[in-house]
């Protein structure tokens, strides 16, 4: 408990290869015992995850990345083992708090690179995230919505890198696609969390050009980003217009004219009213920065004659 509370509060010990490591490692073994144990294992296994939680979420960069290394394919093997366990009953978890748990470990485990491929490439690993995306909520489940959020962060995440991307697009090549139906629908859910998740999620996809060139085409989407720039928190609202401007770098002059003309210039407006008032710095920079991107001789008469 005295290490955890260090590692929460210590940016030294953080950054300390030493501890991070025999930490993860003691928490990965008593992880594993747990699991043999046939029942009334599901407080500690919690707790366990809990702790591997604190661990990634607060440990630095590199140190994060030399663990993976050494123990991330195994740890990864646990995790899908334990909500594999509560999602057959072996383990209770009604309120879903060990799942969700469990998913935030993988989702800090996927921020280093070297666990992208074994992220992908691990057996179970597919089935459980596509489960959890296709998962209806039970009863307004909170952590149930929060699950399938960190689900679908875990799966942008792993996306990102190219050979990890190979891997999975080669299983399943309409991917894309499936993951931007689940964002767009998680991206206009009540829970303002949920959404900045979303929008998040959304921001890294056009990195790779086979999701950018859909995004552009998906109409439901950019309606969506539209909403998305007049969220209520400014961190979503960065993250709807960075997602444009990351759009427009790599964008054609049919699809500039496209952008300017969606919904009778929707677009625009929102950009407009984000570049001209937003509190939000980051926001204010990536709504200018796509009116300065998409503006070409397909563009400029709808750009030229929209209001303001």
């Amino acid at each position: 408990t005295k290490v955890l509370d260090k590692l929460h509060n210590d940016e030294d010990v953080q950054k300390d290869d030493a501890v991070l490591h025999a930490t993860a490692n003691a928490l990965y073994l008593k992880l594993g015992i747990l699991l043999h144990l046939n029942s009334g294992a599901e407080s500690p296994i919690e707790k366990m995850c809990k702790a591997l939680n604190i661990v990634y979420s607060n440990a630095c960069y590199g140190a994060r990345e030399r663990s993976i290394k050494a123990i991330g394919g195994e740890l990864i093997s646990l995790l899908v083992l334990v909500i594999e366990k509560c999602k057959n009953g072996q383990l209770y978890d009604e309120s879903r708090e060990i799942t969700v748990t469990a998913f935030e470990v993988l989702l800090n485990i996927s921020i280093a690179p070297s666990a992208k491929v074994p992220l992908a490439s691990k057996k179970g690993m597919m089935t459980i995230m596509l489960d959890e995306i296709n998962r209806e909520a039970v009863c307004n489940c909170t952590n149930s919505d929060l699950s399938k959020a960190t689900t679908l962060a875990i799966l942008s995440k792993i996306l990102s890198r190219t050979d990890a991307r190979k891997i999975l697009m080669t299983q399943y090549p309409d991917l894309v696609n499936m993951l931007l139906d689940s964002l767009i629908c998680s991206a206009q859910h009540s829970n303002p969390e949920v959404r900045y998740r979303s929008a998040q999620n959304i921001f890294q996809l056009p990195y790779f050009d086979d999701a950018n060139t859909n995004m552009i085409q998906r109409g439901d989407l950019l309606s969506v980003l539209v909403e998305l720039c007049d969220d209520s928190c400014g961190k979503t609202r960065k993250y709807a217009a960075g997602t444009f401007c990351q759009m427009s770098f790599r964008m054609s002059s049919d699809s500039a004219r496209m952008l300017a003309e969606h919904d009778d210039g929707a677009i625009l407006s929102a950009l407009m009213t984000l570049g001209g008032k937003d509190k939000n710095f980051d926001a204010r920079k990536y709504a200018l920065q796509t009116l300065q991107n998409i503006v070409c001789e397909d563009s400029v008469h709808p750009i030229a004659g929209h209001p303001g």
